[in-house]
């Protein structure tokens, strides 16, 4: 025994690495009896918005691969397929190869980001048309030309798309429009049965076919549009009147549909949407943290600081989180207990949000530069 604490003294405490950091973790060890096991949640899905991927998650920190730069800043998300990654930039729709050799460019006047699936990148513009572009040339193989300047992007709905316009109309390739006399924020979302989507006279709104199925208040500005799971709609909201932001959730079905479940305030406000998994909710905020919320209370599990605000929605995969700040950094966060595991510096504020395709991250900035990472 006496040789191992002379062994101790000598060499001392193992040293951390240099990018991981000790993090609060806000939720004391509990002496209730435990809670029954809850039967398991279904992954968040794309139409969801709710920044979830199934990809593998990239874990060692990473290193410039490839990058190209733009005709302007990149503030709509990376979207990938199983082969290519799709970019959005001064009225022009850019694919690239997941090895980072561009494959296309098409001018869409007003384009607001795109969605891919299938053989095909759906996007539109301010003119109202829906452009349905072939994957592999970036020629459009049909034109929709129903309603007004889009906001944010398609989603799928009903076997078909549905897009919302400025103002506030909910259009459809499936046969059905709806008018919600009010103008939307940031980008919808659905559960291919009903679109979702918030408003600026704070409120969200759910529409079918038959119009508004329900709609909620929210307790100020909306930041950006809503992100789902099973059983909640997540809205970020700002600061108002001198009182922080925060998140809140809205039952999507059974009893406490349309009415909220819980409220969380952060020290700030949150500069974009959630992301979230099957456990909980990952909030970035203008303070400098990014926060873990349970999904079914809305507790506080952990923070994890980073250098500057966060701007990105979170990119959510099974472990880590992948979100971009001010500052030009992308870090990498353990979703066990927000450890920072790295963060990689890549000289302009992150603004779109990653995506991850063939083992790579690739991730939009303001300065226009796409980066391939691995």
């Amino acid at each position: 025994m006496k040789r191992y604490a002379v062994l101790f003294l000598l060499t001392g405490c193992p040293k951390a690495p240099e990018d991981v950091r000790t993090v609060k973790v806000a939720a004391p060890a509990s002496t209730e009896p435990a809670a029954p096991l809850l039967p398991p949640r279904a992954e968040p899905r794309s139409s969801w918005r709710a920044g979830y991927t199934q990809a593998e998650p990239v874990l060692r920190k990473v290193e410039d691969a490839w990058g190209f730069t733009l005709g302007g800043p990149i503030t709509s998300p990376i979207v990938a397929d199983a082969s290519q990654v799709y970019a959005t930039a001064n009225d022009t729709v850019y694919a690239f190869s997941a090895d980072g050799k561009r494959l296309w460019q098409t001018r869409l006047v007003g384009a607001h980001g795109v969605v891919a699936t299938g053989g095909s990148v759906v996007a539109g513009g301010v003119d109202g048309r829906v452009h349905f572009m072939d994957r592999t040339t970036g020629r459009d193989s049909s034109v929709t030309e129903r309603g007004g300047s889009l906001v944010g992007w398609p989603v799928a709905i009903d076997g078909g798309w549905a897009w919302i316009t400025a103002e506030g109309t909910v259009v459809t390739n499936t046969g059905w429009l709806v008018t919600t006399g009010t103008r939307p924020i940031g980008r919808p979302a659905s559960d291919e049965s009903f679109v979702y989507l918030v408003t600026a006279d704070r409120r969200v709104l759910v529409v079918g076919a038959k119009g508004v199925e329900w709609e909620a208040p929210l307790p100020a500005d909306p930041v950006d549009g809503p992100a789902l799971d099973e059983d909640n709609v997540y809205v970020s909201f700002a600061a108002k009147d001198g009182k922080p932001g925060g998140v809140i959730a809205i039952g999507r079905w059974g009893p406490m549909m349309g009415k909220e479940r819980w409220r969380f305030v952060s020290e700030f406000e949150p500069l974009a949407a959630v992301g979230a998994d099957t456990g909980m909710v990952y909030s970035p905020d203008k303070d400098g943290n990014v926060y873990a919320l349970d999904v079914f209370t809305g507790e506080l599990r952990w923070k994890s600081e980073g250098f500057g605000e966060f701007t990105t929605q979170p990119l959510v995969t099974r472990g880590s989180i992948y979100v971009g700040n001010s500052d030009g950094r992308l870090s990498r966060i353990d979703t066990y207990d927000g450890g920072r595991a790295w963060a990689a510096n890549l000289g302009s504020p992150v603004t779109g949000q990653p995506t991850i395709v063939d083992g790579k991250i690739v991730v939009g900035l303001a300065n226009g530069r796409i980066v391939g990472l691995q």
